[in-house]
């Protein structure tokens, strides 16, 4: 079900495309498709990050309760966005994925090079982010 949603979305913005879930304290990269760039933001699969750093960490955080400001505005906007929050050459995009009573199911993230993350990039990464969680989502319902 992931896979097919990742490579779509890498094929749409160039850049890397990964779910995470989150693990206790840390997330976890289940999938990835790295993007086509020579020069791409790089992980591997299973790799354990932390929670406090990235778009993804703090989307996870905000959507499973986490209080404060930013995490109010994260799940107010439905996305979060990191521009070189856990390492300064990398920017991110995260949308939630949720099951069908709503609670959290993992996040959806695009990542790569800072200077690529323009505001053009960064608009259709969440249009692009946001359509497929809803794809994956519906597809994933009845499993």
């Amino acid at each position: 079900y992931v896979r097919p949603v990742l490579r779509r979305l890498r094929d749409q913005t160039s850049e890397t495309a990964s779910f995470y879930i989150r693990d206790g304290d840390v997330r976890v990269c289940l999938y990835r498709e790295n993007s086509n760039h020579e020069i791409r933001h790089h992980l591997d699969e299973g790799a354990h990050l932390p929670l406090e750093h990235g778009a993804a960490g703090k989307l996870l955080l905000a959507f499973t309760g986490e209080e404060g400001s930013e995490f109010d505005e994260i799940r107010a906007q439905g996305y979060a966005v990191s521009m070189g929050e856990r390492d300064d050459d990398v920017a991110a995009l995260a949308v939630p994925v949720r099951k069908p009573d709503g609670t959290l199911r993992g996040t959806l993230a695009l990542s790569g090079l800072i200077t690529r993350f323009d505001a053009d990039l960064k608009d259709r990464g969440v249009a692009a982010l946001k359509a497929e969680a809803k794809k994956l989502e519906a597809s994933l319902e009845g499993s």
